[in-house]
Parts: C-alpha cells; sequence; structure tokens
C-alpha cells in the first residue's frame, strides 16, 4: 500500500481536487450546476494561455482541435441568428452563456482532459466528499424527521437560465410522489443521479489506497 500522502502537485489538480472535496459548500451557495463549467472554462484558458505563450502544456490531438472548431461555428451561428431576427442584447447574452455551460463544453471537456491530472487526486477528492456525506446525512434524515421544509432556498444564480429550479435548490429532502416516502438527493438534482454518482463514487473508492503514517496507524 502506498505509505506517501497524496497531494496536488500543479494548479490544475489543486482546482479539481478543492472544487470536488467542496461539493457540499457549492451545495449550500447553489453553484453546483454552474462550477461546472465555470471550473471547466478556467482550465481551457489556462491551457489556452500557455499554448499562446509557448510553454509546457498538454498535448492537444486534431479531433480536439476540430470539436473546438464546430463549436466556435455553432457559437457564431448563434450570434448572427441572433442578429438577424432581431431578438435583442438581453438574448444574445442569455443564449451565448447558455452556449458557453452547454455545447462549449463537449469541446472543452476532452481537451482539458489531457490536461496533466492524476486519477488518484480524483480519487482522493471523492472520498472526501463520501466522508462528508456520511457526517451529514444523518442531518437530513433529521430534517425529514422533525417535518423541516424540503427545501430551505433556491440560489439566486438561477438568474441565468437551466433546466429547472432544482438544479440551484438547497434540499434538505424530498417526498417521492408516487409512494410517499421520503428520498434524498443531497447535492445532486434528482435521488436517481445521486444514485449514479453514488456508483461512480464507489468505484473511485475502490481505487483509493489507505494512506498510513510512519507508526502504522
Amino acid at each position: 500500500m502506498d505509505s506517501q500522502t497524496i497531494t496536488a502537485e500543479n494548479v490544475d489538480e489543486k482546482i479539481i481536487y478543492n472544487c470536488i472535496s467542496f461539493s457540499y459548500l457549492f451545495w449550500l451557495l447553489g453553484a453546483l450546476y454552474v462550477i461546472a463549467p465555470v471550473i471547466a472554462w478556467i482550465l481551457f484558458l489556462r491551457l489556452l494561455y500557455k499554448k499562446i505563450a509557448r510553454q509546457p502544456a498538454a498535448r492537444i490531438s486534431i479531433s480536439h482541435y476540430v470539436w473546438a472548431l464546430g463549436m466556435w461555428v455553432m457559437l457564431i451561428a448563434l450570434v448572427v441568428g441572433h442578429l438577424q431576427f432581431g431578438l435583442g442584447t438581453g438574448k444574445l447574452i442569455k443564449s451565448s452563456i447558455g452556449w458557453a455551460k452547454g455545447w462549449a463544453l463537449l469541446a472543452i471537456f476532452p481537451i482539458i482532459g489531457c490536461l496533466s491530472i492524476r486519477p488518484e487526486i480524483i480519487y482522493r477528492a471523492s472520498c472526501r466528499v463520501c466522508k462528508h456525506t456520511v457526517l451529514l446525512f444523518p442531518l437530513f434524515v433529521f430534517a425529514w424527521l422533525v417535518g423541516l421544509p424540503s427545501t430551505l432556498y433556491v440560489s439566486p444564480l438561477s438568474i441565468i437560465g437551466g433546466p429547472g429550479p432544482e438544479f440551484f435548490s438547497v434540499s434538505l429532502y424530498e417526498i417521492d410522489p408516487g409512494s410517499g416516502v421520503p428520498r434524498w438527493r443531497l447535492f445532486t438534482p434528482w435521488a436517481p443521479a445521486l444514485g449514479m454518482l453514488g456508483n461512480l463514487y464507489f468505484i473511485f473508492a475502490l481505487q483509493e489506497k489507505i494512506q498510513h503514517g510512519k507508526d502504522g496507524g
């Protein structure tokens, strides 16, 4: 077993590690829906800067450039369409934001996947989220038992638009409309999404190496 503490070795690893580790903080802010696109763009712009400045950077394949070009053409078509039909500046800005946090990620995610980020960093951060979940889950159950409001508030970030308010709400629990039993989605938009994420985190946890100190404890 690995006896060395796993720590981030570069800025990109630190960004990924902290964003995953502080999932519940972003949940409290109602920012989970926007944090992934924001972080993706930060990592992409860092990589782009290194390429322009001719600094050592991840190697990007031709297929990545093709995807990036395709998404850029889509943005141009979006802008031209809004201008041609006179939809106004407000809708143009909102649609451009929608492109940035949606379609553009089809190119950005594969590109930032080329960054030097060790899987061990993701495994460790995911295990921290699991630890936080174990500690906090009794509070979520208690909230249901005493009849606290299922949703505390909806984040003002919902103004940017999205699939629905559940992506920006801070929910302690929810009641299944069919069975009437409580369900928990924690920091995900739906309970089934939590189940899927739980399966992923279980796989990550299996890859995690137990850290031992010098005393063997």
